[in-house]
């Protein structure tokens, strides 16, 4: 793992680098060091932050780690295009053996219960509004339609709302 780490590090560099992001002198975590630490948290620890964290700090492998609840916020802080560039990188990094097998699946993810959808700020109207078959309920929220390869890699992915009829 820490051989991924300081690959997976020097790619968010770059990238950060090559997108004129640039740190701020007083933060403790750089964000490269940030997204490296989401990657192996996806990549190792199925995205358990608190496992992730110590594990990290466990081997020494960022000087500084910041606690969880910072943590999330430097992730939200971070640029959508350098996540997006990020993470084209790495799945074709981690595509390197090619496969002619994937599952595809789409599954919802609940924005707020059924019964409180009125009062739901992120999502408006009856676009998010929608039936689960499998589950024999209605839902509140998006819905997620994604291909992976046999190893649970994530290929590609689409949020839709549930009155979206092209996918």
């Amino acid at each position: 793992m820490s051989q991924s780490a300081g690959q997976l590090l020097r790619v968010a560099d770059s990238t950060l680098n090559a997108l004129g992001i640039r740190d701020d002198p007083q933060c403790q975590m750089s964000n490269s060091e940030v997204m490296t630490f989401v990657l192996l948290s996806a990549l190792f620890y199925q995205c358990n932050f608190k496992l992730t964290r110590l594990v990290i700090q466990h081997h020494r492998y960022f000087p500084k780690i910041l606690s969880q609840s910072r943590l999330v916020r430097r992730i939200h802080r971070i640029p959508q295009e350098g996540w997006t560039i990020l993470f084209a990188i790495c799945r074709d990094f981690l595509c390197l053996k090619k496969s002619n097998d994937f599952i595809v699946d789409s599954f919802p993810v609940a924005a707020c219960q059924n019964h409180k959808f009125f009062r739901c700020k992120l999502f408006k109207g009856k676009a998010y509004h929608g039936y689960t078959a499998s589950k024999k309920s209605y839902f509140f929220g998006i819905k997620i339609h994604m291909i992976v390869n046999l190893e649970g890699i994530p290929i590609e992915f689409h949020f839709r709302s549930w009155f979206d009829k092209r996918c």
